[in-house]
C-alpha cells in the first residue's frame, strides 16, 4: 500500500545480527579453550539451530513462538514441503 510507513523493528530484531555473530564467537572461543565443552555442547547445536532458524525465517516475535507452534496449518505445510515434496523432487 503506497504511502504506508514500513513496520519498525523491535530492539531484539535490530540486535539480531550482533547477537548471532557474538554467539558464534563465544561458541568458537569456548570450544577452543575447553575441548570438553565442544563434546558436551554438540548435543545442543541442532535444537538451537532449529529454534534460531525458525525465528529468523518466519520473523516470529519471541513472545509469540508458542502460539506459532500451535498453528497446525503452517507446521503441516512446512512438514509436507520438507519431508514429502523435497524428497520427491530430489529423488
Amino acid at each position: 500500500m503506497a504511502g504506508e510507513a514500513p513496520p519498525s523493528l523491535t530492539l531484539l530484531e535490530k540486535l539480531q545480527p550482533a547477537i548471532l555473530l557474538s554467539s558464534i564467537a563465544i561458541g568458537l572461543a569456548a570450544s577452543q579453550l575447553a575441548p570438553t565443552f565442544a563434546e558436551t555442547s554438540s548435543k545442543l547445536i541442532t535444537p538451537a539451530l532449529v529454534g534460531l532458524l525458525y525465528s529468523i525465517f518466519l520473523m516470529v516475535p519471541v513472545g509469540r513462538i508458542a502460539s506459532a507452534l500451535r498453528d497446525r496449518r503452517s507446521i503441516g505445510l512446512a512438514l509436507a514441503i520438507n519431508f514429502v515434496f523435497i524428497p520427491i523432487l530430489e529423488w
